[in-house]
């Protein structure tokens, strides 16, 4: 599918903006409050628990209209009906762009070529929080009968950086297990990290698309010869679209690649 591509800047909404700009240009945020008492009330909203109040900026209602008819007419509205909808607006892959599909709090209906996705992936999100679930709960234990205390992630770039960030901003609701994350392929790094685990209660997590796997699988050789060669223990874990092998399928219309059914879909989602 196409998109609209003129640029915004030849659009008569555009155009108004501006205008609308330069007449408002010497206003102060004081100015806008004296002109109307009710501004609070008008510019900002409530929805579920979220307050979203946006009086404080230099913007009137005039304002507000002309950068909704901006939105209708650059095609934002359709744009976005596009995409909640399964339609191929990856226009590079010719794909769909899902990631909405994995958030859905009431699942519903997202036809891709044809088929309704939504089942498979409600089915993967189950396999995802069982798993998870006997790890945190203890349930799931290593051959010597320990629980996992910890959990490595092994990953470059934004297999790295994006489960960190995750972790770091819901560090509030955190479980017991303690997180670790590797990403440096220097061979000390990885050694001093190595240090301070106990191979008999933690669970390696080689976090990785595509590409940046083979670094990955560099990280884990360390991970290898120090285990396998001192006490012969490493609980591991591939979170990758390269093997097919199907422990959580992947879903290669989240990510736009084609490739054999992989471990586990879309990166900072399953991690």
């Amino acid at each position: 599918m196409t998109f609209n591509k003129h640029s915004p800047l030849s659009l008569k909404s555009w155009k108004l903006l501006e205008s609308n700009f330069r007449k408002n240009a010497q206003k102060k945020i004081t100015d806008y409050f004296s002109e109307d008492s009710h501004r609070v009330k008008k510019l900002s909203l409530h929805w579920e628990s979220f307050y979203v109040d946006y009086s404080k900026n230099l913007l009137d209602q005039e304002s507000l209209d002309l950068l909704f008819a901006l939105a209708e007419e650059s095609g934002l509205n359709q744009a976005i009906r596009d995409y909640f909808e399964g339609k191929k607006i990856n226009e590079t892959e010719n794909r769909a762009v899902l990631h909405t599909a994995l958030r859905q709090l009431n699942p519903r209906t997202i036809m891709v070529d044809g088929k309704n996705i939504t089942p498979k992936i409600e089915e993967v999100k189950k396999q995802m929080y069982d798993f998870a679930d006997v790890v945190i709960s203890g349930k799931w234990k290593g051959h010597t009968g320990k629980e996992i205390k910890q959990i490595v992630n092994i990953g470059i770039g934004g297999s790295d950086l994006g489960p960190a960030m995750v972790t770091e901003a819901l560090e509030f609701y955190k479980n017991p297990l303690q997180l670790t994350f590797i990403s440096n392929v220097e061979g000390d790094h990885v050694e001093e990290e190595i240090k301070k685990i106990d191979p008999e209660t933690t669970l390696f997590v080689i976090v990785s698309k595509t590409l940046d796997f083979f670094l990955a699988i560099s990280l884990l050789s360390v991970l290898v010869s120090y285990f396998w060669g001192e006490r012969r223990i490493l609980y591991l874990i591939i979170v990758s679209i390269i093997f097919p092998i199907i422990v959580f399928i992947f879903f290669e219309t989240i990510l736009g690649l084609r490739f054999p059914p992989g471990i586990i879909t879309n990166i900072y989602y399953q991690v």
